[in-house]
Parts: C-alpha cells; structure tokens; sequence
C-alpha cells in the first residue's frame, strides 16, 4: 500500500515546485520552481530564509 503524507507546505514560490534537496547537514532545504526562483529554508521550521533572491537561469549560467 502507498500512502503519501504532506509533510509541509512551502509558501513562497509563485508556481509549482521541480525540485526540492536537503543541504549537506540536513539543516536546510533547497527547492526551485517553475517561477525559476531559488529559495533556500530552515529544514526544521519550514520557514523561508533566502536572503537574496537568486533566479534560477542565473545559478544555471555558473
């Protein structure tokens, strides 16, 4: 049986999720979204902590 539970919900982006990733130490979450914005988050309190606003082609380019 495959049961899926919502463990949280990210506000902040401005269209659907592509990708979430936990940073190395499990402290933070990484996720990008079709409004090709990069938020970074406090894994534990789920709370947005991106201090700039990085668009996705920009890191794409690096």
């Amino acid at each position: 049986m495959d049961i899926k539970k919502e463990l949280a919900i990210l506000k902040g982006h401005n269209s659907i999720i592509h990708s979430i990733i936990f940073s190395k130490d499990n402290k933070k979450l990484v996720s990008t979204s079709a409004d090709m914005k990069v938020k970074t988050w406090q894994a534990s309190t789920i709370e947005e902590v991106t201090k700039e606003q990085k668009n996705q082609q920009d890191i794409d380019s690096n």
